[in-house]
C-alpha cells in the first residue's frame, strides 16, 4: 500500500531587463513574471479505486494536500514572498547570465530552506497527520502504528 504527494515547488521566470546607469549598461528584475508557486500535487495512489485500502491511502495523500497548500507548511515556497522579499532588487552590472544565474542561486537557496523545514518535520509533524488520517478513514482495520511507517522515513 502505498502513494507518493510532492511536495511544493517554484516554476516560472522573473522578467529581466536592462537600463543605463552611469554610463553602464544594468540588468535587473523588471517583474515576476511567470514566477510562481507550484501547489503539491498527488502523483500515485498504489491500489485501484476499488481496493479496501484505496480510501486509507487517499486520506493520508489528501491530508499532505492540506498541510502544504492550505495548512501549516502553505507558507514555505511562496514565490510572492521570494520576489518582493529578494528577487525584486536584484540587477547586474556583467551580464544578463549573470544576473540569471544570481536569481537561480536565491530561488535555490530558497526551495532548500523549504525542503529543510519538511524534512525536519517529516517524523514529527507532516507523517504523523498523514498515517492518523489514513488509519482514521475505512476500513477499520491495517491501521499503521509509529514502528510501522517510521522506518521508512529514517525516523529514529
Amino acid at each position: 500500500m502505498n502513494g507518493s504527494t510532492n511536495p511544493p515547488k517554484f516554476d516560472g521566470n522573473v522578467n529581466i531587463d536592462q537600463r543605463t546607469v552611469n554610463g553602464h549598461t544594468e540588468w535587473y528584475v523588471k517583474d515576476i513574471g511567470t514566477f510562481h508557486r507550484v501547489n503539491a500535487e498527488t502523483t500515485f495512489i498504489g491500489p485501484p479505486t476499488t481496493s479496501q485500502f484505496y480510501n486509507k491511502i487517499k486520506a493520508h495523500e489528501d491530508k499532505h494536500l492540506d498541510q502544504f497548500n492550505t495548512g501549516k507548511y502553505s507558507g514555505l515556497w511562496n514565490a510572492n514572498g521570494l520576489y518582493s522579499i529578494r528577487l525584486y532588487k536584484m540587477t547586474s552590472l556583467v551580464s544578463k547570465i549573470d544576473l540569471e544565474a544570481t536569481i537561480s542561486m536565491a530561488i535555490d537557496a530558497e526551495d532548500s530552506r523549504c525542503l529543510d523545514v519538511k524534512n525536519k518535520d517529516t517524523c514529527t509533524v507532516i507523517e504523523p497527520e498523514a498515517y492518523a488520517a489514513g488509519n482514521s478513514a475505512d476500513p477499520d482495520f491495517l491501521e499503521l502504528d509509529e514502528a510501522d511507517w517510521r522506518p521508512k522515513y529514517n525516523c529514529n
